[in-house]
C-alpha cells in the first residue's frame, strides 16, 4: 500500500511539475505572440485613432455650425419677442417675455412722489427682457 502511494506522490509530482512547464511555456508563447503581433497592433490602433479623431472632428464641426445657428436664433427671438411685448410660446420652448425692472434711487421715497413731482427723475426703468424656457 505504501508503495502505491509512494507511485501515486511521485506521479503528482510529475504532474506538476508538467503543469509548471506548460504554465512557463504557455507564458513564454504569449509574450513572444505579443512581441510579433505588437507592431501590427501599434499600427492599427494609430490608424483607429485616426479615423476615431476625424470623426470626431467631423461632429465637432457640425456641432458648432448648430450652436452658431442656435445662439443667432436665439438673439432673433428675444428681439422678436422684446418688439411683439408678450410671451409666446411653441411646442417645446416658451420664450417669456419680462417687462423692463422698475428701480428707485435709495435716497428717495416712493410715496414722497406724490409730493414732490421732481422726484419722478430718481426712477430708473432698465430694458425689457426675454428667457427662453422648455415646455
Amino acid at each position: 500500500m505504501i508503495d502505491e502511494i509512494k507511485a501515486k506522490l511521485d506521479s503528482l509530482a510529475a504532474a506538476n511539475d508538467e503543469i509548471e512547464k506548460l504554465r512557463a511555456y504557455a507564458s513564454d508563447s504569449r509574450a513572444a505572440i505579443m512581441a510579433t503581433i505588437q507592431p501590427e497592433l501599434d499600427e492599427l490602433m494609430a490608424s483607429v485613432k485616426v479615423e476615431i479623431d476625424a470623426m470626431e472632428s467631423h461632429y465637432n464641426s457640425q456641432v458648432a455650425e448648430w450652436l452658431e445657428m442656435a445662439e443667432k436664433l436665439e438673439v432673433e427671438i428675444k428681439a422678436d419677442v422684446v418688439a411683439n411685448g408678450a410671451s409666446v410660446k411653441a411646442s417645446h420652448l416658451h420664450a417669456v417675455y419680462s417687462k423692463g425692472r422698475v428701480t428707485w434711487d435709495g435716497k428717495k421715497l416712493d410715496g414722497m412722489m406724490s409730493l414732490i413731482p421732481q422726484l419722478m427723475d430718481a426712477r430708473k426703468e432698465g430694458d425689457p427682457s426675454v428667457t427662453i424656457r422648455k415646455v
